[in-house]
């Protein structure tokens, strides 16, 4: 499993990344296709790099409204179904916070929806939907604690 505390990444490592996954995006230049072969050497930015930059900014800088996986586990963080309990993660599985759903409910085109809430590892509660039929992710704003 991975992270499920407040570490992140340091400052400086964090500036080091931003800085290597900015100048790919200049190259990258808008396309969404490319050979990983034609990636500059030194610009390239493996899929957990860029979750660490995920959860060093969202740590760093809250976001008001997020986008975020969610998995749902047993008490003991394991991967269960039909748990009510849930981990709010990144992309590759870092967790990002702690929370329950609430009863599901169909939507117009019959999709399946729960209302969530959890309380991030930023220090703030963030509620919104997950979508369950339509993937693994929710829509999530803060909210009052």
């Amino acid at each position: 499993m991975k992270q499920t505390t407040t570490d992140t990444i340091s400052k400086s490592e964090y500036e080091t990344l931003r800085e290597r996954m900015n100048r790919f995006e200049i190259w990258r230049n808008g396309r969404t296709s490319y050979q990983s072969s034609e990636v500059p050497k030194g610009l390239d930015v493996s899929n957990d790099e860029r979750s660490a930059i995920e959860r060093y900014e969202f740590v760093n800088d809250p976001p008001q409204k997020y986008f975020v996986y969610v998995r749902r586990v047993n008490c003991d963080g394991e991967p269960n179904e039909k748990s009510l309990r849930v981990q709010a993660t990144t992309w590759t599985g870092d967790v990002l916070g702690i929370g329950l759903l609430g009863s599901s409910f169909r939507d117009n085109f019959g999709g399946k929806r729960y209302p969530i809430r959890f309380r991030a590892i930023n220090g703030k509660t963030y509620a919104g939907t997950y979508y369950a039929s339509a993937g693994d992710y929710a829509r999530v704003r803060t909210v009052k604690a």
